[in-house]
């Protein structure tokens, strides 16, 4: 009966740390996709700047925009994306979760692009809460 005992306990801490693992390993594959989408913002926004349009013109971006999170499986979190840019005024724009903040002068404009990652354990019974993810275009005169 001992023996017994022991092995199932040793199954038992077997399973509890195999399902920690692979909720941790989730967690990490979601947020590097989340830094992926985060840096092809930054670098679509930046390639129009450099190439001396208006990010007023929001088509051209919105196109490539479109192209790309066609292509990569990103839920968007809309609905926090519009909370974060109402919080934040006129110079907020968001699209499909992304959020992009003008800021600067009109010589000197950069932008801020915030992803949002949705961290939740759907084995355990704890709230979901959203991680946002920040970066800055470079300043291109």
């Amino acid at each position: 009966m001992k023996e017994s005992f022991g092995a199932a306990t040793n199954m038992y801490l077997f399973m509890f740390f195999f399902i920690i693992y692979v909720c941790f390993f989730a967690i990490a594959l979601n947020f590097a996709k989340t830094y992926r989408i985060k840096n092809y913002v930054v670098d679509v926004l930046e390639q129009y700047q450099y190439d001396g349009g208006k990010i007023e013109d929001y088509s051209f971006i919105k196109s490539k925009l479109d192209e790309y999170f066609d292509f990569v499986p990103y839920k968007g979190y809309n609905n926090h994306a519009d909370e974060y840019c109402d919080g934040i005024g006129d110079n907020c724009e968001d699209y499909r979760g992304a959020s992009v903040i003008a800021l600067g002068s009109d010589d000197a404009r950069y932008y801020r692009v915030v992803v949002f990652f949705k961290v939740e354990f759907p084995l355990l019974e704890v709230a979901s809460f959203y991680i946002p993810i920040s970066g800055e275009t470079v300043i291109i005169n």
